[in-house]
């Protein structure tokens, strides 16, 4: 059951399920997360835009976004939202695609492993990306007037790591990152047209709950990994590229 913060968190938007306030979240030295500075979500392109300017924009001040979808899921679901600027990050992941192509089939195991697999080709592969949207939100400054939204298509895997390694660089301590992490199991719906957006990957229904579903295990594989290359602190200056300046600006940002 969920407790009022986390009822909170939730953004009711048409047109998204998992739009999500990441504020109020214990850091160290007592400090916590700021609420409505940072936001993460499933994709945009459905927001009638009536909606996108009377929530987004009016309510709760977004005017950046980090669209991290791979140029080909823009290509088929793209927005524009005025007032708002984007950032196309495009974190693309072919492992589910390649599996395909190779006249693999799907099982709901096989799915699991490719996530595994996925988590540790984020954190190996796609270090620098995350660098550089981290320098982008320093560069930015945002505040609860001028908010920052990051998302993908479904809000839960290319968001839930950058998210965490967010929390994680400001001092979140794990169990609120790993709370917040699988609130998409409460919030995300799977949209009705899954399987035609992902190119008609040709899934089992419990292949497709795996799909469009978060597991502490992905997460923890990408904790792994982290650890594998020397930990936290070696990993964002060696790997994501930060600085500490980088860091003590990100934590001004999102902490109070």
């Amino acid at each position: 059951m969920l407790n009022e913060v986390q009822k909170m968190r939730h953004v009711a938007l048409k047109g998204t399920t998992n739009l999500r306030n990441v504020g109020g979240y214990s850091a160290e030295n007592g400090k916590t997360t700021k609420w409505g500075v940072l936001y993460r979500s499933d994709q945009l392109a459905e927001v009638p835009v009536e909606d996108a300017k009377r929530i987004l924009i009016e309510k709760i001040h977004v005017h950046s976004t980090f669209d991290l979808r791979s140029p080909q899921e823009v290509k088929v679901k793209n927005y524009s939202i005025e007032n708002v600027k984007r950032h196309d990050v495009g974190i693309n992941t072919t492992h589910m695609e390649d599996w395909c192509r190779a006249g693999k089939p799907f099982t709901a195991e096989i799915t699991h492993n490719l996530f595994l697999e996925i988590y540790t080709a984020f954190v190996l592969e796609h270090a620098k990306t995350f660098g550089n949207i981290v320098k982008t939100i320093v560069d930015i400054k945002p505040s609860s007037e001028n908010a920052v939204l990051v998302h993908c298509t479904a809000g839960k895997d290319r968001t839930g790591i950058t998210i965490y390694l967010i929390l994680r660089l400001v001092g979140v301590n794990e169990k609120d990152i790993h709370a917040d992490y699988l609130l998409t199991n409460t919030y995300f719906k799977q949209p009705h047209d899954a399987d035609a957006y992902l190119g008609g990957l040709g899934m089992d229904q419990a292949s497709m709950h795996v799909l469009w579903t978060v597991n502490p295990l992905f997460l923890t594989t990408a904790e792994k990994t982290i650890q594998s290359v020397g930990g936290l602190d070696a990993y964002a200056k060696e790997y994501m590229g930060l600085t500490a300046e980088d860091l003590n600006c990100l934590k001004e940002i999102l902490l109070e």
